[in-house]
């Protein structure tokens, strides 16, 4: 019997399957490593990926009244502008769904948190900013390139932009949001 409040495992695997297509990212690239999820929301993914062996830290401003997180769960409530975590800390940073809560002058200083806490040679992985529904950002192009200067002064080496493609394609839209790319910006 679940405890009060905990995912339904349908609902987390849906979760940790959509994050895992979203960012582009495979179990078996992600098992072993250090995994922080900013903008964690409910922690499904967190539920799942240990399952998988991966070491997920879950992170969000606060906690969802839907969330009761597992025995093993490390859920931290603290916002991505200023993470509580150790410089070089984790292998990965995924944001799913949530760097759009920032606004365009809070997008660098993310950066740099994540930059700062990832590992060298450390991966983030993100979709949908800001930046691709308004502040004047026409096209992804244009997009790609205030990320990129961003992600640079923020301490990154590299961004790529990703365009999902096949199977990838019905599983982008994510509530009102419809995200065309994700990107991932190397240490």
């Amino acid at each position: 019997m679940e405890r009060p409040g905990t995912h339904r495992q349908e609902s987390a695997e849906e979760t940790s399957q959509r994050y895992l297509g979203n960012l582009g990212l495979t179990w078996d690239e992600l098992r072993g490593k250090k995994v922080l999820d900013i903008g964690a929301s409910t922690g499904e993914f967190e539920h799942i990926a240990r399952k998988h062996g991966v070491d997920v830290i879950s992170l969000d401003k606060q906690t969802s009244d839907r969330y009761m997180p597992p025995k093993d769960s490390t859920f931290v409530v603290a916002n991505a502008l200023a993470l509580p975590f150790a410089d070089e800390t984790f292998d990965y940073c995924v944001a799913h769904d949530s760097m759009h809560y920032h606004d365009a002058d809070e997008i660098e200083p993310v950066f740099r948190e994540a930059s700062r806490v990832l590992k060298q040679g450390g991966r983030y992985h993100f979709n949908g900013t800001v930046l691709d529904e308004n502040e004047g950002v026409k096209d992804v192009v244009n997009e790609h390139k205030l990320l990129e200067e961003m992600s640079r002064n923020a301490g990154f080496s590299k961004l790529q932009l990703k365009d999902y493609e096949g199977s990838m394609r019905p599983r982008v839209d994510v509530g009102d949001s419809h995200y065309e790319h994700y990107y991932i910006a190397f240490k």
